[in-house]
């Protein structure tokens, strides 16, 4: 098929379209940028970020902040304790759905890293874990999946047949946590 964007001959489906792999990257990028803008703690001028995939995004798409990296996961303590920078974390719009799933159906009512917080951004939040793993695919940027989990595993039917519903459900999370929890 050909791109729906650009005519080339090479694409892919996508949703209701072909793109070929730069239009499909670009459309990503695209996303995270105004996921980026969009965010007001990046008036601080040194970002934190978690891994070489987020570096390498981040340093795409921002020429103006010092960045160092980080490989391991910080505790939840060591994120609270940074004030004057903003830790960058490869969280996508799957990572929110499972934790806020995850901890609902378990009865965890506190949830701290839910939505947005002040010192953090979840950088791949406007893309699903397949958009980022394809995305990844084409950058030839190493990813690393979510683990197998039976909320996972009972989404990926739903995810399969309607791919739209994993991202919807992501954006509708923090909505959705704070009629559920509303001291949140």
């Amino acid at each position: 098929m050909v791109c729906t964007t650009c005519q080339k001959e090479e694409s892919k489906p996508y949703q209701d379209k072909h793109l070929c792999k730069k239009c499909y990257c670009r459309m990503i990028e695209h996303r995270i940028r105004k996921h980026v803008r969009e965010d007001q703690s990046l008036k601080q001028t040194t970002l934190v970020c978690m891994g070489s995939l987020t570096t390498s995004v981040i340093e795409s798409i921002t020429r103006r902040h010092t960045i160092e990296t980080i490989e391991e996961q910080p505790s939840l303590e060591d994120v609270q304790a940074i004030n004057d920078k903003v830790l960058i974390i490869p969280w996508t719009a799957d990572h929110e759905s499972l934790y806020f799933l995850n901890n609902i159906s378990n009865g965890i009512t506190t949830m701290p890293f839910l939505g947005k917080r002040q010192n953090i951004l979840k950088l791949f939040l406007p893309i699903t874990e397949q958009e980022m793993i394809l995305f990844c695919e084409y950058k030839n940027l190493t990813y690393n999946p979510l683990p197998s989990s039976p909320m996972l595993s009972m989404l990926a039917p739903i995810a399969q047949k309607q791919p739209q519903v994993m991202n919807a459900l992501g954006k509708s999370v923090t909505r959705l946590a704070k009629i559920v929890y509303k001291d949140l």
